[in-house]
């Protein structure tokens, strides 16, 4: 049966702008302050229709709120000295949403780490990992997840009651959509020489590079040399049969996925005029580009911008061109 109770999401979007262009075009600016607010947003309730019931499969109601809000800038800049021009345009975008109202289930005193509301939409829960069971002096001083050994990690008590179960984990405060993206064009001309790149990177996002050592698929390198065993209890990685290894449920496996990439470098020379007009054509220019040349990051193993935990994904390539543009 249809539910005719569920109606369009709400958007109540405010903005401020600014734009202009200052001393004859060498600045430029657009500047976007933004804020949305969400609501109507299809969920389940929860907290207002208790597990006790029996009422556990509830239709999705109109009932969430999330807020975005941030900043969107533009900078251009053109100048030339004697014959020298330069040409500049930078983007750069931060937005920040939070949940306000999904009618969450209290989790009860003291356990606000694990809230939704507050957080990044579509945020999940994890374990704080502190360190690894290198020695069984390690695991009779802290306490353990069921089960754990030598060489699993060990997670925080965040409720401080002995115990490590689901109500010790924390609400990622990133995900692995950024919350700044930024980018920016460089142009370069000298006579009959030019150079364009484009740089981008993103910041405040997290990637969580994790990968099952099984019989079902590869392992990253990092993760097996410097796994721990009894010969190397100083391994920086846990054991391979580690229940906490086989598991993504930690932080010890979100990364920081900042980034800044050189996507795009090209070179091109234009033929004088004077020899273009002997080859009967309007204009010849010779190039050479390159994509994806190079990449800073601190994931390093695979690409940041991916959303594959595991990097079953096709990586990004090396491309480099070169050719002739002619028109008659």
């Amino acid at each position: 049966m249809p539910n005719e109770a569920i109606t369009w999401e709400v958007a109540n979007t405010y903005n401020v702008a600014l734009d202009g262009t200052l001393w004859k075009g060498a600045l430029g600016f657009e500047i976007d302050l933004f804020r949305t607010v969400r609501s109507n947003i299809l969920a389940q309730r929860n907290a207002s229709i208790p597990q006790y019931t029996g009422l556990i499969s509830l239709p999705s109601e109109n009932i969430g709120e999330v807020r975005n809000q941030g900043i969107d800038m533009l900078l251009t800049h053109y100048s030339k000295l004697d014959r020298v021009g330069l040409n500049l345009s930078g983007n750069f975008l931060y937005a920040r949403n939070r949940v306000i109202d999904i009618d969450e289930t209290p989790w009860g005193e003291g356990y606000d780490y694990m809230k939704a509301e507050g957080k990044p939409m579509g945020t999940n829960l994890y374990y704080h990992a502190i360190g690894i069971f290198r020695t069984q002096d390690d695991l009779d001083r802290y306490p353990a997840i069921a089960g754990a050994g030598l060489g699993d990690l060990i997670y925080e008590d965040m409720d401080g009651n002995g115990v490590i179960d689901g109500m010790d984990r924390v609400r990622a405060n990133l995900m692995h959509f950024p919350e700044i993206v930024f980018g920016l064009n460089i142009g370069l001309d000298w006579r009959d020489f030019d150079v364009s790149m484009l740089l981008q990177g993103q910041a405040r996002a997290q990637q969580l590079v994790h990968m099952r050592i099984d019989h079902t698929g590869n392992a990253f390198r990092e993760r097996t040399d410097n796994r721990w065993t009894p010969d190397n209890i100083n391994g920086t990685m846990p054991r391979v049969e580690s229940i906490t290894s086989t598991s993504a449920e930690s932080d010890f496996w979100m990364k920081d996925a900042t980034f800044l990439r050189l996507k795009n470098l090209e070179i091109g020379y234009t033929l004088p005029r004077t020899l273009s007009g002997r080859l009967n054509i309007s204009e010849a220019r010779i190039y050479l580009s390159a994509y994806n040349l190079l990449t800073f990051d601190r994931i390093k193993i695979m690409d940041p911008e991916s959303d594959q935990a595991g990097a079953n994904y096709y990586p990004q390539m090396k491309i480099f061109n070169t050719g002739i543009s002619i028109t008659f």
